[in-house]
């Protein structure tokens, strides 16, 4: 396959898309979960339970790791970024793991959602979780195609803060989407 060079000023534009893309999905983790999570002293949130913690220490991990990486692409720095995505390989196994767990145990014991039905609301999560398997997986497996990797390990990382921007929507009481016309 032939490899063609891409303009010194799309290799900029490109690198700077990914990072703020990488810095906004982090903002909207931390809104989105700092009333129940990061900041819940300060908003008199209940305890959470330990598996709770686990999810939030990982997928926070996840966030982190998603921002460093693009953070050592933009500085060019590869040689990092390509150490750091073996373990990073590792880490997606355990979100994957860990989100089917917390997703089936919370509408098992009805720690989701507040009026919702969470055995059907479980599909959520499950479809989320597992569009962010399969996308994050076809990154790994094509991480040798730069271009294919970073917008599928951009999409696996979308998947993720689906849950984050809905907390952000009942925040701001958007509980319904319009109607169509309105």
């Amino acid at each position: 396959m032939a490899t063609r060079s891409l303009p010194r000023h799309r290799i900029r534009a490109e690198r700077v898309f990914f990072t703020g893309m990488a810095v906004t999905m982090a903002l909207i983790a931390l809104i989105g979960f700092a009333p129940t999570y990061y900041f819940a002293s300060a908003f008199h949130a209940p305890p959470l339970v330990p598996l709770a913690h686990l999810h939030g220490m990982v997928f926070s991990g996840w966030m982190i790791l998603y921002l460093v990486q693009n953070g050592l692409v933009f500085a060019d720095r590869r040689d990092l970024h390509r150490w750091l995505g073996s373990a990073g390989a590792g880490l997606a196994l355990v979100v994957l793991v860990l989100g089917v767990w917390i997703a089936i145990d919370s509408g098992h014991h009805g720690r989701g959602t507040p009026g919702r039905d969470q055995p059907t609301f479980l599909i959520n999560p499950l479809v989320n979780i597992a569009w962010f398997a399969a996308l994050a997986a076809a990154a790994v497996w094509r991480r040798a195609e730069a271009a294919a990797h970073k917008r599928l390990m951009l999409l696996a990382t979308i998947a993720l803060v689906t849950t984050p921007l809905a907390r952000i929507s009942r925040m701001l009481g958007w509980t319904t989407p319009p109607p169509i016309g309105a």
